[in-house]
């Protein structure tokens, strides 16, 4: 449908919905119409705008939670490793370990470190979003 062809359709119901109330010209039923529906519009994205930043709110708060969680692993698993190296060293108990096996245990380690530091710098420094 062509816009001149809406517009002459706006007019018109203008025309009709001015005879049956008291205001005399359409152009100001037209003019309110738009007033509402634009009031409408902005309603609307408040309202969207309001609940992406509850999103957002409730992201913040796991990445909180969550990154105490990560933290508390990264130390203790650190900590078990380092006890493992120093046990081998030490030979406490007769404790030896193959060297490969202190290499993937250390690998490993220093694998988890960087990979969950790598994920959460990564989730830190998200990209802007575009709407």
């Amino acid at each position: 449908m062509s816009s001149a062809l809406q517009i002459e359709q706006i007019k018109k119901s203008a025309t009709k919905l001015a005879k049956k109330t008291s205001l005399k010209k359409p152009s100001e039923i037209a003019r309110r119409e738009r007033e509402r529906i634009e009031e409408d519009s902005m309603r609307a994205e408040l309202l969207n705008r309001q609940l992406s930043n509850k999103a957002f709110e409730n992201i913040i708060e796991l990445r909180k939670e969550y990154s105490k969680y990560i933290l508390i692993f990264l130390i203790v698993w650190s900590f078990i490793t380092l006890a493992i190296i120093l046990l081998n060293a030490w030979s406490v108990y007769g404790f030896k370990l193959d060297s490969t096996v202190l290499s993937v245990l250390v690998g490993t380690c220093f694998g988890n470190v960087l990979a969950l530091a790598g994920i959460v710098a990564k989730g830190i420094f998200l990209p802007p979003q575009k709407d």
